[in-house]
């Protein structure tokens, strides 16, 4: 099966080939996009566990790409991570640092790890643990890859436990 690319209705893109299932987020502290967002990719995590399907590999973007002006308000923003996956931060124009460059490196080596054989390790990266309901581990991009326990867990079950229609 090829690779599928999907959009939530939050409008995270989520990259799913037959052998596992890539999601990702925003980062920076728990905020209102973690209520919509964040518990939405969280939901489908937990769910896909449950499924007994595919690996999942959950990640958390934190990175602020540089930038001026009124720019800078926005932070990590939404999709920020497009750039650095899809190894074209050249094309989007910012005055990127080295440490953006080495993040480009490894987030792109990840994504390409990851739609050819559903698993994003492999080379010299930092190992990125799937995610489970026991391990609810994930990569935290920053100036770097960091694997790390999910980061606001706690919360995010909170949350989950009054999701609408849960069953």
């Amino acid at each position: 099966m090829p690779l599928q690319n999907r959009v939530t209705p939050e409008g995270e893109i989520i990259a799913t080939p037959h052998r596992g299932l890539l999601m990702g987020n925003r980062g920076g502290a728990f905020h209102a996009v973690d209520k919509t967002i964040g518990l939405s990719m969280y939901r489908w995590a937990v769910t896909q566990n449950k499924s007994g399907r595919p690996k999942t590999f959950l990640y958390q973007f934190n990175r602020k790409p540089p930038a001026e002006g009124q720019k800078k308000r926005f932070g990590a923003y939404h999709t920020a991570e497009i750039g650095y996956a899809l190894h074209n931060l050249d094309s989007i124009a910012r005055k990127w640092e080295p440490s953006d460059r080495r993040l480009e490196k490894e987030i792109s080596a990840y994504w390409i790890r990851f739609v050819k054989t559903g698993d994003p390790n492999g080379m010299d990266l930092p190992v990125w643990k799937p995610f489970t309901d026991q391990d609810p581990q994930c990569m935290i991009f920053e100036e770097s890859s960091i694997p790390a326990r999910l980061p606001g867990k706690e919360a995010l079950d909170f949350l989950y436990s009054h999701y609408p229609g849960r069953p």
